[in-house]
């Protein structure tokens, strides 16, 4: 049997190993329940740029509004104790959204994909995740695209070209498009 391992499970065996036992090899889980605040904040603004770019057409310019809207869709007011605690955070979100089309929406659209789910081998590991967006160059190359919700590491680009979950899905990447990756990039949205 091969060891099937993501970015989050190395992250968590990196940080707490007995964590990760109880998680990935006693597979003890913690109640079903909302989501903490911070883990809706995230998945939305990763459904509402999905949808956006997965909807968008590339001889159009960007469209800000249509990046609210996908938020909107998206945002689901149930997962937060509150409605004070749900505006807050969606607040927070459009934001975030804002800064990111005034940085990264000014330009043509190079997207190829979004959400893609992959599961690869490695020498004798499968490793698997889910990458946010797929990128394609004028020269034929592909940038890989993740975005984050969370800090920037302290040490910066230095930590990121450092850290082996960064290396895995990069060799991933490598593996399942032989030779076209490029580039790596992570976006922090916050």
């Amino acid at each position: 049997m091969k060891l099937y391992i993501t970015g989050s499970r190395l992250e968590t065996y990196i940080s707490c190993p007995f964590k990760y036992y109880l998680a990935n090899v006693r597979k003890l889980q913690r109640p079903f329940g909302k989501p903490s605040p911070i883990l809706a904040f995230d998945q939305a603004l990763h459904k509402a740029l999905s949808s956006f770019y997965r909807f968008h057409n590339h001889n159009e310019p960007f469209d800000y509004a249509k990046l609210l809207k996908c938020l909107d869709y998206n945002w689901r007011h149930s997962d937060f104790e509150t409605a004070e605690e749900s505006a807050e955070y969606k607040a927070a979100a459009a934001n975030s959204l804002k800064s990111y089309f005034e940085k990264y929406c000014q330009s043509d659209d190079l997207h190829i994909d979004t959400d893609i789910f992959f599961k690869t081998e490695i020498e004798d590991i499968e490793y698997g995740g889910k990458i946010d967006r797929i990128d394609k160059n004028a020269d034929g190359t592909l940038e890989i695209v993740d975005y984050k919700t969370g800090k920037m590491p302290a040490n910066g680009v230095t930590e990121l070209e450092e850290s082996l979950v960064v290396q895995m899905l990069f060799l991933a990447c490598d593996v399942m498009y032989p030779g076209l990756v490029k580039r790596l990039t992570y976006i922090y949205l916050k």
